[in-house]
């Protein structure tokens, strides 16, 4: 049985928990939902949330970005963003 983790296109996104905080460059392949504070970059190839009580003081790059919480910074979408 193969891990579903290592598949990009992977169904339950990984999650950057509420009392999390993340500082320098976050790069990602998998979808990724934001609870927690993100301070510099994201690179990212899927789908990127930032959920109602997210914080990012960052700069974005995704194919998309779905925006609930709270965002400081550059916001790139190659497909969509969603504010």
């Amino acid at each position: 049985m193969s891990n579903p983790y290592d598949s990009p296109t992977v169904k339950h996104p990984s999650v950057l928990g509420p009392t999390l905080k993340f500082k320098g460059e976050l790069i990602a392949d998998e979808n990724l939902l934001i609870h927690g504070e993100v301070e510099g970059s994201i690179k990212h190839s899927s789908l990127l949330t930032v959920a109602e009580r997210g914080q990012l003081n960052a700069n974005v790059t995704a194919e998309y970005v779905a925006i609930d919480g709270n965002v400081v910074g550059d916001i790139g979408g190659s497909k969509s963003v969603v504010v």
